[in-house]
């Protein structure tokens, strides 16, 4: 009997042994939540001028540097000036171009690489029929890349 008992221990513990001769499959790690991406995208800042003016003072000085200060390192800054309706398209040509100089320049004394263009009157924003919709057209908008998480 204790033959029999021998042979039958020795029995299941050989087949133990062939089950677990086979390789172990590792639990996978339990899935890390993703890290938020964080992706390139265009940031327009606009910088608003008295009427007939081109000339910034503290508060767009203040609004050019807060917003410059969000973009990617060495990223070049886009400047393009506007102008409302009023007077002539000339003039406003001008005015508009002399709006995104004063930037321009603003930008260059503060080490900023940027550049500029001027569009005038050419694409208002509004009907340009009253003193709000004038203010808001005089304006010059800077663009530049930021990183934004989602």
């Amino acid at each position: 009997m204790k033959t029999v008992l021998k042979a039958l221990a020795l029995a299941i513990l050989l087949a133990g042994c062939a089950t677990s001769s086979k390789p172990v499959e590792p639990t996978p790690p339990a899935p890390t939540p993703n890290p938020p991406v964080v992706v390139p995208q265009e940031k327009v800042v606009v910088i608003n001028f008295k009427f007939n003016s081109y000339k910034l003072g503290a508060e767009q000085k203040k609004a050019i540097d807060d917003a410059v200060k969000s973009r990617l390192d060495g990223s070049k800054v886009t400047i393009i000036g506007y102008t409302d309706s009023q007077g002539t398209t000339a003039y406003n040509k001008k005015l508009s171009e002399k709006r995104a100089k004063a930037v321009f320049k603003y930008l260059e004394a503060s080490k900023v690489q940027s550049s500029w263009t001027a569009i005038g009157e050419g694409k208002l924003l509004n009907k340009d029929k009253t003193k709000a919709e004038h203010a808001a057209n005089r304006r010059a908008e800077l663009g530049f890349v930021v990183k934004v998480s989602n």
